[in-house]
């Protein structure tokens, strides 16, 4: 399967860490959940984090996170088509 990179919206803030963010996400249901992540995975100028879509049909994307949330939901999640961007 060849994973496509895709920025997820997200609101960001600093981490515990130095180059280290906190984000804060939803999910297709609008549920939040949170994660950190380096800096590198972080576009500020887009309030968006690196993610890997996994599939997707119609409005709804299955991402693979790049660490585990907060919420200890999985590494998976789906999101609405209108919080990525390709």
């Amino acid at each position: 399967m060849k994973l496509r990179e895709a920025w997820l919206k997200c609101k960001i803030s600093e981490g515990l860490f130095p180059e280290e963010y906190a984000v804060s996400c939803k999910n297709i249901e609008n549920r939040p959940f949170s994660f950190f992540v380096g800096a590198s995975l972080i576009n500020v100028g887009l309030s968006s984090v690196k993610v890997n879509v996994l599939e997707h049909k119609g409005n709804a994307f299955l991402v693979f996170l790049p660490t585990m949330p907060i919420e200890n939901l999985g590494r998976t999640v789906k999101v609405s088509g209108d919080d990525i961007k390709m």
